[in-house]
């Protein structure tokens, strides 16, 4: 697990190429389309920084309690989480 002020991220390594994207967003982030936005900003986050991120995770994000939903931030914090978890995650079978 590693976090930040906009997001946690948890990870787990798989046996795959690619890496993967879950999200995790509980009604305490906010009405539907609070969370509809949110989950449009991670995914197109994970998108664009694709091929910038390790490879062999699946990652599960949510946002932080209190956090804007602001693409910048949401981007850089969705980088430097994913390389940060990479170094404690193992793989499984």
């Amino acid at each position: 697990m590693a976090s930040n002020e906009v997001l946690v991220i948890h990870a787990v390594g798989i046996n795959e190429s690619r890496t993967r994207l879950g999200l995790s967003l509980s009604k305490k982030v906010g009405s539907a389309p609070v969370r509809n936005h949110w989950k449009r900003i991670i995914r197109e986050a994970f998108r664009r920084k694709y091929d910038a991120l390790p490879s062999n995770l699946l990652l599960v994000v949510r946002p932080r309690k209190g956090a804007s939903a602001v693409y910048e931030s949401v981007e850089q914090s969705l980088t430097v989480l994913a390389h940060r978890v990479a170094r404690r995650v193992r793989v499984i079978d």
